[in-house]
């Protein structure tokens, strides 16, 4: 656990791992040429094709607040922040990325008849775009499944949805990059002369980081992503902004570098 944390002015970024698996790399990125792969075997990516596709989620703690950003698939991220000594009791705000289920699971927990909100003192701060789409009744999206993951938070009065430029705390903004879902949102990070984002599932791999115009089969409208893809690639490079991006490998860390005419993705 000594690598998964980093320090942006006066906020501590952890990154925690709650699952990882392999992934067959042409099955999620079926337009990537074959070639482009070999290059990458240092990121997750073997000779036979197979990626380590991380399921991670980052806890952002400064001396006044303490915010998880997204809440997993649904399996070590509990023990996880136990490692980084951090308590269940001590999160206080929950800001979401998007809700697809491998960002929402851990919003509740105990048995089935008679869940409780996971973290007890935390407010939900949810990209309007994506609660609209996925937890609307009557919404093309809708599922009930992310309803249920959010229906007794709801109810409680802990649910606030945010849109673009939002601010969670005076070092935290809401950045909208739509095309993964509707409402998918990054977590810009600015504490004094330093600046990090939280990516999300803008970019699901590092090779997208060259090539902005690949997408996954889970974008869900290709050229918008694209689009809000190119555009954090750009402003992370010209910002020299860290990035914590939730399917790289663990911990997810690094900057987009210029290499000639080309971006690349930078361990850090």
């Amino acid at each position: 656990m000594a690598d998964n944390r980093r320090v942006v002015g006066q906020i501590e970024v952890f990154s925690l791992s709650d699952r990882s698996n392999e992934r067959d790399a042409h099955r999620v990125f079926p337009d990537v040429p074959q070639a482009a792969w070999q290059s990458f075997k240092e990121t997750g990516t073997s000779g036979e094709n197979l990626f380590t596709m991380n399921f991670g989620c980052y806890l952002l703690r400064s001396p006044d607040l303490t915010v998880l950003v997204d809440t997993g698939v649904g399996g070590d991220l509990i023990s996880e922040l136990e490692s980084s000594g951090i308590r269940l009791e001590d999160v206080q705000a929950i800001a979401y990325t998007h809700l697809h289920g491998d960002h929402i699971a851990w919003n509740l927990s105990g048995p089935d008849d008679n869940p409780q909100p996971t973290f007890p003192n935390a407010r939900y701060y949810v990209p309007r775009g994506d609660w609209s789409y996925f937890v609307e009744q009557g919404s093309p999206g809708y599922s009930p499944t992310v309803h249920d993951k959010f229906r007794l938070l709801e109810e409680r009065g802990l649910v606030q949805l945010v849109d673009d430029g939002a601010s969670i705390s005076p070092e935290l903004t809401v950045w909208a990059t739509p095309g993964h879902t509707p409402g998918h949102s990054c977590i810009v990070i600015q504490s004094g002369d330093e600046r990090a984002v939280i990516v999300g599932d803008a970019i699901i791999h590092p090779v997208q980081v060259g090539h902005p115009e690949w997408n996954s089969t889970w974008d869900q409208d290709p050229d918008t992503a694209g689009r809000s893809r190119r555009q954090l690639v750009e402003r992370m490079e010209r910002e020299q902004s860290l990035g914590g991006v939730s399917h790289f490998v663990a911990p997810g860390f690094g900057r987009v570098v210029k290499a000639g005419d080309q971006y690349v993705w930078q361990l850090a």
